[in-house]
């Protein structure tokens, strides 16, 4: 119930919001179609990963229309393309299309043993190895009144394959076998109050975003999540100004996962020796994230 209530009035109540002539007007156009690009070569080296070269590009406003198009590709050690497309028309000014493309061959994350930064240290993590880091993220955005009145409904899915467990220098600890995915739909209202919606100096800006988060994995928990975000914009002068946010976030279980250590452990192959006190300590760790999670 509560979630029908929340999606109802944030449709309602900016109609009536909007209404008001308080609202700054916007100080330039909200859709720019000027192009421009760019494009450079970015050297790599990191730890776990590998060295190569990142070749970045973009093309803004493309053919005169408001789209963005940018790619990254990966060569080297590591490979894979990450590609992104922004405010694609595809009905008037009213319909537009984001997206974002990753398709990385190798990655690396660092796992830390304790949340927070009490009682831990800087070097108090495992780094976990994927040969696969795989999403794709698309959104529809209905956009209405000069993008004051914004609806975004967005999808993403993911697949990941764990590879290995190594310490923080990077020695290999254990090869692990574990695969997962999982798809997110997201539903957003958005009153937008500022004086211009992509660098908003004065107004106020309001969303509340309803995010259904489903794992394949049966053994997962199934939640939902409400984030709710409030930015105030105060202008300081001709060149500065103060923001003020607000953000929560709730989360809410419609299904509890599977919280057994030992189906965990079994599902992520370490086999680690009886003896292998390093190993078991790792994966010990690991299975203390998934549970958290």
């Amino acid at each position: 119930m509560f979630k029908i209530i929340a999606l109802i009035s944030i449709v309602i109540l900016p109609q009536y919001v909007l209404a008001f002539d308080s609202n700054p007007e916007r100080r330039k156009d909200q859709y720019p179609t000027v192009p421009a690009y760019f494009m450079t070569p970015l050297p790599y080296s990191l730890p776990g990963i590998g060295d190569g070269f990142i070749l970045m590009g973009n093309v803004s406003n493309v053919l005169g229309s408001t789209a963005d198009l940018s790619i990254i590709q990966v060569t080297g050690d590591a490979r894979g393309t990450i590609a992104n497309g922004v405010e694609i028309p595809l009905y008037f000014k009213w319909l537009s299309l984001d997206f974002m493309y990753q398709n990385i061959n190798k990655a690396a994350i660092n796992n830390y043993s304790k949340r927070g930064m009490n009682n831990t240290t800087k070097d108090d993590f495992n780094i976990i190895e994927l040969s696969l880091a795989r999403t794709l993220d698309t959104t529809l955005n209905f956009e209405f009144y000069d993008k004051r009145l914004n609806f975004f409904y967005a999808r993403s899915n993911s697949s990941h394959k764990i590879d290995a467990l190594r310490d923080n220098k990077g020695n290999l600890i254990q090869n692990l076998n574990y695969e997962g995915s999982s798809q997110n739909d997201h539903f957003t209202t958005q009153l937008d109050l500022t004086d211009d919606h992509l660098d908003p100096r004065d107004g106020l800006r309001v969303s509340l975003t309803y995010k259904d988060h489903v794992d394949q994995d049966p053994d997962a928990a199934r939640f939902y999540t409400l984030d709710y975000k409030v930015k105030a914009y105060f202008p300081m002068g001709d060149a500065n100004t103060l923001v003020v946010n607000y953000f929560q976030s709730d989360a809410h279980v419609t299904s509890a996962g599977n919280l057994d250590p030992a189906a965990i452990r079994a599902s992520l192959n370490a086999n680690c020796a009886p003896t292998d006190a390093v190993c078991l300590q790792a994966e010990q760790e690991l299975v203390a994230m998934f549970t958290n999670e």
